[in-house]
């Protein structure tokens, strides 16, 4: 299973507000292009792992939505198997 960070709403934000702070930076004339670009790099590379953590958990749940509701269906046919030997009724196709 692959879950999101407690904090993952947080990191978001904060990768945007870096990225904000970063941008004022640089209309400022404080850095120049080149460090406006490797900071940007290193920001962009945090968010996509952010991303790539996000899109896993997300599969994550879907599978166990599916194990779940294959779980359920297993169950029923189990049962509806039981009941049709001890009845001696064929509910699959009455």
């Amino acid at each position: 299973q692959a879950k999101l960070p407690e904090d993952f709403s947080a990191q978001v934000n904060d990768i945007k507000q870096q990225t904000a702070d970063l941008r004022a930076k640089f209309k400022a004339g404080e850095i120049d292009f080149e460090a406006f670009e490797e900071a940007r790099e290193e920001l962009d590379v945090k968010h996509q792992e952010l991303m790539r953590v996000k899109t896993k958990a997300e599969v994550s749940q879907e599978m166990v939505a599916q194990s779940a509701e294959a779980a359920w269906g297993q169950s029923i046919n189990a049962l509806y198997d039981s009941v049709l030997k001890s009845e001696g009724v064929n509910y699959r196709t009455d």
